[in-house]
């Protein structure tokens, strides 16, 4: 399903998708002066490409290279001939995303393995007819993450990074402390609205920011309270974040509460399951 919502500045192609017994997934790709940030998924493919029909986009930059940010990289560059940039890490699996996506099972289910697509590196900066975008090179959720921002709205287009104030949930791969490092960083750029892969349009956004980064000091700081009274990893996140939920049985542990708890504390995994109780 495919919903197109009008911002003041900006376009939002909201994609969504139910798994049945999965729940729902959703992602959005945003226009902004001729610049698509994203392609989303393939599952909405057709839908998409119609809608761009209406909104040709210049130019074309992915956040990271996960397979529902670049999902329609390849149809996009085969009808406009249009650039696509991405960070210079992300280069190699963009171009051939078999090689590194679609590996595990639930993800496959999901998102497909996208085509392959032409990339170029991104440099400091995007140009658009009547803007200058900075890109933020930030990690933690990959690699080759990277937020832009653009400083006469103050819009900061976050991909994958933001996903909530109160985010409890991690996948296995990232670095908790690494996104918490970049939403310092970018805590000092006046925001105005953030626009957010999972989220759309979220107003208000340098409070969002500040809430976000108060949110995980503070689960750190009870945590260490906790560790120093002997209790267990696993008896801590469930103190603090709850019982897992469903995602986390059917990914088997790689997303899950216990993911960001460890990762936030710097502890390694507890098991191939993630601690599923």
């Amino acid at each position: 399903m495919l919903r197109v919502i009008h911002h003041r500045h900006v376009i939002q192609f909201k994609m969504s998708r139910t798994i049945p017994g999965g729940g729902r997934f959703t992602t959005s790709a945003f226009l902004f002066d001729g610049l698509l940030i994203d392609t989303g998924g393939i599952y909405c493919r057709e839908e998409f490409m119609q809608a761009l029909r209406r909104f040709p986009p210049q130019l074309v930059v992915n956040t990271h290279y996960h397979e529902d940010h670049i999902g329609n990289n390849k149809p996009i560059q085969d009808e406009w001939g249009i650039p696509i940039y991405a960070h210079p890490m992300a280069l190699p699996i963009i171009s051939e995303p078999s090689t590194r996506l679609g590996m595990e099972w639930f993800r496959q289910l999901v998102w497909r393995v996208p085509d392959g697509s032409e990339v170029l590196p991104l440099g400091g900066e995007l140009i658009t007819p009547h803007y200058r975008l900075q890109v933020i090179h930030t990690g933690g959720h990959t690699p080759d993450h990277i937020c832009l921002y653009e400083p006469q709205h103050q819009y900061l287009f976050s991909g994958d990074l933001f996903l909530g104030e109160r985010v409890k949930h991690s996948y296995l791969y990232e670095d908790i402390n690494q996104i918490l490092a970049a939403w310092r960083q970018l805590s000092r750029l006046p925001v105005k609205e953030i626009y957010c892969a999972l989220l759309g349009r979220v107003p208000n956004g340098q409070q969002a920011i500040l809430n976000k980064i108060a949110y995980w000091e503070e689960l750190k700081s009870a945590a260490q309270k906790y560790q120093q009274l002997g209790y267990s990893r696993r008896k801590i996140r469930r103190l603090l974040l709850g019982k897992e939920g469903l995602r986390s049985y059917l990914t088997q542990g790689r997303y899950s509460k216990q993911n960001l708890f460890d990762s936030l504390m710097g502890l390694g995994p507890t098991n191939g399951m993630g601690g599923l109780t």
